[in-house]
């Protein structure tokens, strides 16, 4: 069986544009889907099949805030 390679890369070196740094913690609340509050550092996690399964197709998923389910 072969599983998924999971890489996190950042979106920006250093701060993000027109960010000011805060002293505020990340939260994670889960409400029937996970919601990630005060990102101060953002990355996208890439999650790669191992190389017999993989086909060299991709799709991304990027959630509006005002999304509704």
């Amino acid at each position: 069986m072969a599983f998924s390679q999971n890489h996190t890369l950042p979106l920006w070196n250093g701060t993000p544009p027109l960010q000011n740094e805060m002293d505020l913690k990340e939260e994670v609340v889960s409400e029937g889907i996970i919601r990630i509050n005060n990102v101060q550092i953002p990355t996208i996690e890439v999650y790669l099949p191992a190389k017999q399964i993989s086909t060299g197709k991709a799709w991304s998923f990027f959630p509006e805030e005002d999304m509704e389910f």
